[in-house]
């Protein structure tokens, strides 16, 4: 394993530094990034998702080693850019930065302690997607509200956990296998168990129990940033999977949080974050009337001038990447290998 990861870092690094850049980090295209935690290591000895979380240690060298790769621009300016750039007809000499943009998703509390501030002091802009149902309350993500209880009590959470599952109809054989499975697992496969109004239930059920407990940001952190020039976006009302709702609902969820974000911040993007990533291939025409002009998915890829802007690829950052830069490099160079 530790020979694997060095040998993915070595070509990492080639991918970076080397000619095999060009290939790697093409002149037209673009990259956008989408985070959703920075944490300090301290806090991260319990239970957490690693593949949604950065320490803040690590975070203001990753950023240093990308501004020595990226020029970083707001998403909503990012066509105009990439139309620029084809247009203008250099390359790689006129072009020795690549495109990127800087997303984060969700909302948590800690984007203005420790994700925003490294941002700020190197001038890379932030769009930041808001669930905004959640914002300003102690209502809490669903996933996380089960490591959170773990975390307090972990055999309590083990009992709570399968005695409300049994109490939402889980028969007690899919309940022995989920059990066997790690926390990370387990949580991963309850969407093939339960609906979105469920896992709503869930977080609810569990935020009873974790009083003065919050994971997102409220209105008035909200306020701060955008007059600091974060740029704020729909990530819809209460973090479910659109393809699950009814158009109705849809609608509702792209209206409603649309307006509440222009009530509190004055820069708001016109691009939708779909929740969880599950993309809804006939949200298209929806997502136009209601005035957005694009949408970010979870699918890994560049962004090319002729990428369709309601499916638009971003490269998620986690613990271990933002550990280890090389492993961007890797990632980029498999992309390229793997299409």
């Amino acid at each position: 394993m530790i020979v694997k990861q060095q040998i993915k870092q070595g070509l990492g690094y080639l991918a970076f530094h080397t000619p095999l850049r060009m290939l790697t980090v093409p002149f037209r295209g673009a990259l956008i990034f989408t985070g959703h935690r920075v944490l300090p290591l301290s806090q991260l000895q319990g239970y957490y998702d690693p593949g949604t979380v950065i320490a803040a240690e690590f975070w203001p060298k990753w950023l240093d080693t990308m501004q020595d790769v990226f020029e970083f621009i707001a998403l909503d300016e990012l066509q105009a850019s990439l139309n620029a750039r084809s247009v203008s007809g250099a390359g790689f000499l006129k072009y020795k930065k690549q495109l990127a943009v800087m997303t984060f998703d969700d909302g948590w509390w800690d984007t203005a302690d420790y994700a925003w501030p490294p941002l700020k002091a190197r001038n890379i802009p932030l769009t930041l997607f808001l669930t905004t149902g959640l914002v300003n309350t102690q209502q809490l993500f669903w996933w996380q509200a089960i490591f959170d209880l773990a975390n307090h009590d972990e055999s309590h959470a083990q009992q709570w956990l399968s005695q409300w599952l049994i109490s939402q109809g889980m028969n007690v054989a899919r309940l022995d296998k989920l059990n066997l499975l790690p926390w990370t697992k387990r949580i991963s496969q309850l969407p093939n168990d339960l609906s979105p109004e469920q896992l709503i239930e869930l977080a609810n059920a569990i935020a009873a129990q974790l009083p003065n407990h919050r994971h997102t940001l409220s209105w008035s952190q909200v306020e701060a940033l955008s007059k600091e020039g974060v740029v704020m976006g729909s990530h819809g009302l209460n973090h479910v999977s659109f393809p699950a709702l009814t158009t109705d609902q849809q609608i509702n969820q792209l209206n409603e949080s649309l307006v509440t974000i222009k009530k509190h911040t004055q820069l708001v993007s016109r691009y939708f974050c779909y929740p969880y990533g599950h993309v809804c291939q006939q949200l298209q025409p929806i997502l136009n009337k209601c005035g957005y002009h694009g949408a970010v998915t979870t699918k890994p890829g560049w962004v090319s001038q002729t990428t369709d802007s309601y499916f638009l690829p971003r490269i998620n950052l986690h613990y271990t990447m933002a550990a280890r830069p090389e492993l961007l490099g890797y990632r980029l160079l498999k992309l390229i290998l793997c299409n």
